[in-house]
């Protein structure tokens, strides 16, 4: 299991560094990286401290059953919150009456005209 544990967790890292990196205008690119980096690196030490006071309390097996349940959870809301999302944007563009994104915009005599 620690291999393709492993192979995610570096292509998670490339993903996210690559995605902060690309989106984030130039001016601020620094600046959102050194808050990304610290707290990436910074929180680790958090979660540790945490995570072992846990599992001195109620042992390892609940502490991991936690841990799991809680990322499971975690990812159900993000489902759920783009799921929505998408919805929503779906439902305003029909009601705009702009066309969604992929679809080519039908042109009319008018456009043509011009």
């Amino acid at each position: 299991m620690l291999l393709p544990v492993g192979y995610t967790m570096m292509l998670q890292m490339a993903c996210s560094n690559t995605l902060i990196q690309v989106m984030v205008p130039d001016a601020l690119r620094g600046r959102v990286m050194a808050v990304y980096s610290m707290m990436f690196m910074g929180m680790a030490p958090i979660g540790a401290l945490f995570g072992g006071a846990l599992a001195d309390r109620l042992g390892v097996q609940v502490t991991v059953a936690i841990g799991g349940f809680s990322v499971s959870g975690g990812c159900g809301l993000v489902l759920v919150s783009i799921a929505e999302d998408s919805r929503g944007s779906a439902a305003l563009d029909r009601s705009s009456g702009t066309q969604p994104a992929g679809e080519p915009a039908e042109m009319s005599a008018q456009a043509v005209e011009d």
